[in-house]
């Protein structure tokens, strides 16, 4: 009788044996997985005719497209047909002899599909570094809907019939027909019809449809509807880079979000000009600081245009070149520096360029971590301000400082986007080739 209960316990002992090697098997494949998965990232960016070097920890195999062959070489080999195996090792180059994008399917031994994998082929170039504060006016594409309130009509009674069809984030783009450009223009058209039903043509994520919304009387000659609008926003900002090639610049390094919805704005047209930086407010834990501006809203001060709005920055046209001498200076502009990518990038020592007092000026500070693979288009690395001079006037990043380029080696490596709450010498940066 014993005998049969040891062999019971020998089977149960074994099974659950058993079952914690599968268990640590499968989690071991799990985390392989994964870690080659985000080891190559899923957008490679490379220069034409210029060899890119590369990292894998497994050796991995990749089928590259149609486009590719002939043009792009893996290891100094070309590519000479579509659907062939490449093998590549743990350290890799790739070079192509054209400016484009291709594709390759990216396999773990020659089975596990990993993910597609982007590679674009860009052409070398210098740009003109920045570190000036701009100003920055917009309009938006459609008028902004803050959000809705209450109303009390001329009778007492509290409605709040624009909330049930219309959200914070939405662009008004017409009333009863009528394209809107400014928030003087509806409320002009919205007497003109004082009727209790209004049609508005709105845009909510990318889509365009035509709402119903039923205004409250307030007299014989007025109604409202409880919408809250933005036409137009202004700030400051910094100029990363400037490309004399084709009169190009990127600045800030984010987007432009509005403070109420913290949604990014769409332009419908905006430009940028000179400023001027009149006071520091240093930055603190838990409360940043920030450079308050002047901005010299004139035509005669106007730098360019503002055209395109993204979550990389804001970018457009530099249409006076003597307004942007001005602001930089005839010796900063002479400098060029050809960009780095992101496989360039190393953590250790780099200067961050700003203009925070009377001059532009190079300070000091830290690559702390790299993130090639970050899922978040403007959070891909970590710096630390160890420039006592930049410490004691601001305290480390401030609001303002956005856009500020960071120069390692010789070459423009990103710019500054934001900084951590509860260490102002800490923030994050964005590599140069989200934002050209």
């Amino acid at each position: 009788m014993r005998i049969m209960e040891n062999k019971k316990e020998l089977k149960a002992y074994r099974r659950f044996v058993l079952s914690l090697c599968i268990i640590a098997i499968m989690g071991t494949i799990t985390y392989s997985y994964c870690y080659i998965k985000n080891d190559i990232p899923r957008d490679i960016t490379i220069k034409v005719n210029k060899v890119g070097k590369f990292k894998s920890s497994l050796p991995l195999t990749a089928i590259f497209d149609q486009k590719s062959v002939g043009v792009l070489s893996v290891d100094n080999k070309k590519i000479k047909n579509q659907n062939t195996e490449i093998s590549i090792c743990d350290n890799f180059s790739l070079k192509s002899s054209k400016v484009g994008e291709f594709k390759a399917d990216l396999k773990a031994f020659g089975l596990i599909k990993l993910k597609e994998v982007n590679v674009k082929v860009i052409e070398d170039k210098e740009m003109l570094v920045g570190g000036i504060p701009v100003g920055i006016y917009m309009e938006t594409d459609g008028l902004l809907v803050l959000g809705t309130s209450k109303i009390k009509s001329a009778n007492g009674v509290e409605t709040s019939n624009a909330s049930k069809v219309v959200r914070s984030g939405d662009y008004i783009l017409a009333l009863n027909g009528h394209k809107l450009s400014n928030k003087k223009e509806f409320i002009d058209i919205l007497k003109e019809y004082n009727s209790t039903k209004v049609n508005l043509t709105i845009r909510r994520d990318g889509h365009k449809f035509d709402v119903v919304v039923k205004g409250v009387k307030m007299n014989r000659s007025d109604s409202k509807l409880g919408i809250w609008i933005r036409n137009d926003m202004q700030g400051i900002g910094t100029l990363t880079y400037y490309d004399p090639s084709n009169k190009t610049y990127g600045a800030l390094g984010h987007g432009i979000n509005d403070v109420d919805t913290n949604t990014i704005m769409t332009v419908k047209k905006g430009a940028i000009f000179q400023a001027g930086i009149v006071d520091i407010v240093k930055g603190i834990k838990d409360n940043p600081g920030e450079l308050v501006g002047v901005i010299n809203h004139s035509e005669k001060h106007r730098l360019g245009t503002l055209a395109y709005n993204s979550p990389n920055g804001i970018h457009g046209l530099i249409e006076n070149n003597d307004n942007l001498t001005e602001q930089i200076g005839n010796d900063n502009l002479k400098d060029r520096y050809k960009i780095a990518l992101k496989q360039d990038l190393k953590v250790g020592k780099a200067t961050l360029r700003t203009k925070v007092s009377d001059e532009i000026k190079d300070y000091k500070i830290n690559i702390q971590q790299i993130d090639i693979n970050s899922g978040n288009s403007n959070k891909n690395f970590v710096i630390h301000i160890v420039d006592k001079e930049l410490l004691k006037k601001t305290g480390g990043i401030v609001q303002g400082m956005s856009g500020s380029p960071i120069i390692q080696d010789g070459k423009l490596v990103g710019a500054v986007t934001h900084v951590l709450v509860n260490d102002p010498t800490r923030g994050y940066g964005i590599f140069i080739e989200n934002m050209i």
